[in-house]
């Protein structure tokens, strides 16, 4: 079993990544909203129209939280393969019972 020193350094890892393409997706969103909004303004739509590209564009903005999920999903199974088990984890003497049996 591997220590609470592997666990951290797993996390950071992963969540370092998640954390810098998180960054770069956020720029990448301010950069097509003010373009976006730019073009709405400047051309002649319904306000219809201009609505919802703004809901489309928010859904853009909703995929970082995808990044970070993506990043500790990643940790997980790293710690999986390299079989490093949580410090919460470690001071459980059985397995939690199923949802489904409840066993």
């Amino acid at each position: 079993m591997k220590d609470k020193s592997d666990y951290k350094d797993i996390i950071k890892l992963h969540k370092a990544w998640a954390d810098r393409y998180m960054l770069l997706w956020y720029l990448f969103v301010v950069t097509l909203f003010a373009g976006i909004s730019f073009l709405l303004d400047e051309s002649s739509l319904e306000a219809a129209v201009k609505t919802n590209a703004y809901i489309l564009l928010a859904v853009i903005v909703v995929i970082g939280a995808v990044w970070q999920a993506a990043g500790l999903t990643i940790a997980r199974l790293h710690m999986l393969l390299e079989g490093v088990v949580p410090p919460d984890a470690q001071n459980q003497s059985s397995p939690p019972p199923d949802v489904i049996t409840g066993i």
